[in-house]
């Protein structure tokens, strides 16, 4: 009973909280004092700790459009000299488990909050014949099945795919005035070379709308389940799966929801 009010009291305070740091750590802290003495009463599994780490060093051969096409928002890029990632795992139970992780790259003008990611992860049952997971917290996007293969360890290239971090010209804070405004600012995705609709919006500059924007987790929850060789995810968030300004969407704020399927091999 304890793991089912402490998962639903989680998910409520990060709708709430759009997973405010400060608001969240309270919580870690609860689990960290409370989960030993609620793991002995499990005789199998005890809580386990689980600490790592990734660290890649970069240097471009040359700089030719890499601060342009692979900068993230927050101003770090995978072409970075230096960029360390850094997991602390703590398994509370055979149905429990919390995972965190956090980069660390100099270069970025963001701080260290925008890059942790916590998230817990409750196991309703894991047979034979399946498996069901709920999991909440900061969560990588739902969409293709990149996110996995995400890191320097899997991935044998220094960047990802275009599709996963390319800002188009598409704004989520402007809007076209008509299609001769929409081609004459391609190529305009990054804030810095955005000159800016005619069809009104806010005057702010702001980058292009990715296709899928998988640097910055979000916060949500999603139920990951497997049958067979089939494995699916299903992921409500609590904020569109595409940033718009108030000023652009109007009355189509709301969540957004997206599954996937996969084959194992």
């Amino acid at each position: 009973m304890f793991y089912f009010w402490f998962f639903f009291n989680l998910v409520r305070s990060l709708l709430k909280v759009s997973m405010k740091i400060h608001l969240l750590l309270p919580y870690v802290f609860v689990l960290l004092v409370l989960s030993s003495s609620v793991a002995r009463g499990d005789s199998e599994v005890k809580p386990a700790y689980f600490f790592s780490g990734i660290l890649d060093l970069t240097n471009a051969f040359s700089e030719d459009g890499l601060p342009k096409v692979n900068q993230f928002r927050r101003g770090d890029s995978l072409f970075d000299n230096m960029r360390l990632t850094l997991f602390g795992d703590v398994v509370f139970s055979r149905r429990l488990a919390l995972f965190n992780q956090i980069i660390v790259d100099p270069t970025s003008r963001a701080s260290l909050s925008s890059y942790y990611r916590p998230y817990v992860r409750f196991t309703a049952f894991e047979t034979g014949a399946g498996e069901l997971h709920l999991e909440a917290g900061k969560l990588p996007t739902v969409f293709g099945a990149y996110s996995p293969q995400a890191y320097s360890n899997r991935n044998p290239l220094v960047s990802m795919p275009l599709m996963y971090h390319y800002f188009t010209s598409l704004r989520g804070n402007q809007l076209p005035a008509d299609n001769a405004d929409l081609i004459r600012h391609r190529g305009e995705g990054p804030s810095t070379e955005f000159t800016g609709y005619g069809g009104g919006g806010a005057n702010a500059r702001f980058n292009g709308l990715p296709l899928i924007y998988d640097t910055c987790w979000d916060s949500g929850v999603q139920v990951v389940g497997a049958v067979w060789r089939f494995e699916v995810l299903a992921q409500p968030l609590q904020r569109p799966a595409i940033r718009v300004s108030r000023q652009v969407r109007g009355a189509h704020a709301g969540y957004a929801f997206g599954s996937s399927i996969w084959w194992r091999g």
